[in-house]
């Protein structure tokens, strides 16, 4: 149980970060609540993971090697970009 509790916190970080960068370079301020753009970032981060890793899996088999490699790349160029930090 603390495994599951433990991959969903960690999906849930970094598919923030992720959907944080999406928001960021769309330049998006329609969200007047925090929590609204905290979910919105949270469902697009986990979207766009999704979507790539549907696109990988017509090259290469997937694995959980492969899924947590492109997670880790997705999230560590987003920390990386400069809107992400100031998203929230």
């Amino acid at each position: 149980m603390i495994f599951c509790l433990a991959s969903w916190i960690f999906l849930a970080v970094c598919g923030g970060a992720v959907g944080s960068a999406i928001l960021a370079l769309t330049q998006n301020s329609l969200f007047s609540h925090v929590g609204d753009r905290v979910v919105t970032a949270t469902w697009l981060g986990i979207l766009g993971a999704a979507a790539l890793l549907l696109g990988l899996s017509v090259i290469v088999p997937l694995s959980p090697a492969v899924g947590l490699s492109l997670i880790v790349v997705l999230h560590s160029c987003c920390i990386l970009q400069q809107g992400c930090a100031t998203g929230f």
